[in-house]
């Protein structure tokens, strides 16, 4: 059986410490010891209200596959669409509200090359400070051979424009009831 890099992160963030009576691993209480095995494929968004999802680490192959270190940056205000933010915002606040892991696949092309599957798993984190909430996530790129697909303004179509339907995963409390979008068991 080949086990997927989001199997690996899902088994990394079952055994990740949790504060007493919290169901959910907090960001401050990670070390880089507890992320060895995924430490270069791993990146983390941090919500802060009303609409940003910053990103908070990077690992190098997310750097690499992004084409630079994007840390600091707003991910949802600059790298998606305006008009698929409120979508994309809902997705991961179902991550973080309905504490479940989530798997998003696009298509997406950067220019001057071949268009590319996206793998993205993101699970949820807890957050110290009231009102913010954190996604542990791990992305790899797959090739599917097609040209690049360029939009009306002669950029690359890195949007949600081309995603697959949200895979929603059980991660022991349950699923989102959300009709319209999948959802598996891990």
């Amino acid at each position: 059986m080949v086990v997927t890099l989001g199997q690996t992160l899902l088994g990394t963030w079952q055994v990740l410490p949790r504060r007493v009576g919290q169901p959910l691993p907090f960001w401050q209480d990670i070390k880089a010891e507890h992320l060895t095995s995924v430490m270069r494929h791993v990146w983390v968004l941090e919500y802060a209200p009303p609409f940003h999802m910053y990103i908070k680490f990077m690992g190098t192959e997310v750097t690499r596959l992004g084409g630079r270190d994007t840390t600091s940056e707003d991910f949802l205000n600059t790298r998606i669409p305006k008009d698929q933010r409120p979508y994309m915002m809902e997705v991961y606040r179902t991550c973080y509200e309905d504490r479940c892991g989530v798997k998003l696949t696009r298509i997406v092309s950067p220019l001057g090359s071949n268009a590319k599957k996206l793998h993205t798993t993101f699970f949820p984190l807890a957050h110290e400070k009231e009102g913010r909430w954190m996604l542990l996530g791990c992305s790899r790129m797959e090739s599917v051979g097609a040209a690049a697909i360029i939009d009306d303004s002669g950029t690359a179509d890195y949007g949600t424009r081309q995603m697959q339907p949200p895979h929603y995963i059980d991660i022991g409390f349950g699923l989102p009831s959300l009709q319209g979008l999948a959802a598996q068991s891990a």
